[in-house]
This record gives C-alpha cells, sequence and structure tokens, in this order.
C-alpha cells in the first residue's frame, strides 16, 4: 500500500507538520488512539485506520450533509464536536487537520 493510501503514514506526516508547533503535542486518545493537541485542547486523532478531527457541531453538520463524514461514536456514545473524514486522502486530511486546529484557537 502506498503512503497515499496508508492511514498511519498520513497520521504521522500530519503529526509530524504540526507537531512543529511549540503548542501541538502527540498523545493517546480513546483506545490509546494517537491524538494531537494544542494549547491542552484535542483537535485530531487516527481512530482505527480513520482520521477524527474536532470541529464545531454546526460544521460538522455542514460537513455530513456534503458527504464528507460522520459523527465519532465511541462507546455507544455520539460526539457531536468529532467528525471522522469519510475517506483516506492526503490533502483532505491536512486540511480537515488544519481547520481543527484553527478551532482550538476560537
Amino acid at each position: 500500500m502506498s503512503d497515499s493510501l496508508d492511514p498511519d503514514a498520513i497520521f504521522r506526516s500530519l503529526t509530524s507538520r504540526f507537531g512543529g508547533r511549540l503548542d501541538v503535542k502527540l498523545t493517546s486518545g480513546p483506545d490509546e488512539a494517537p491524538l494531537l493537541k494544542a494549547a491542552g485542547q484535542s483537535f485530531a486523532m487516527l481512530h482505527g485506520g480513520e482520521l477524527v478531527v474536532r470541529l464545531h457541531p454546526g460544521r460538522c453538520a455542514e460537513l455530513i450533509e456534503a458527504g464528507q463524514g460522520r459523527l465519532f461514536v465511541h462507546d455507544g456514545q455520539t460526539h457531536e464536536e468529532w467528525l471522522v473524514v469519510n475517506g483516506i486522502d492526503a490533502a483532505e486530511w491536512t486540511a480537515h487537520t488544519m481547520e481543527a486546529l484553527g478551532c482550538t484557537q476560537d
């Protein structure tokens, strides 16, 4: 599988790109998923081979309506601020991660 279709490789690339910022840290989230935080706020993770980003609930609804993802469900609980991004595309993942990082600064 090429890196462009390998979720782990794409997320490692995102971690390298955003981890260079002083306020971005790599930690772990639900089920030991790699999780990125900025200023103590979680904004992106790789869970089950899928990119999950934290956005405003209204933005999540817009992206779901556009067919770009679904809400994250963990342990039977739906998380209105977490979007599971459809597909495996490095450019899309980068754009969604940048948007999520921007939301931590609002």
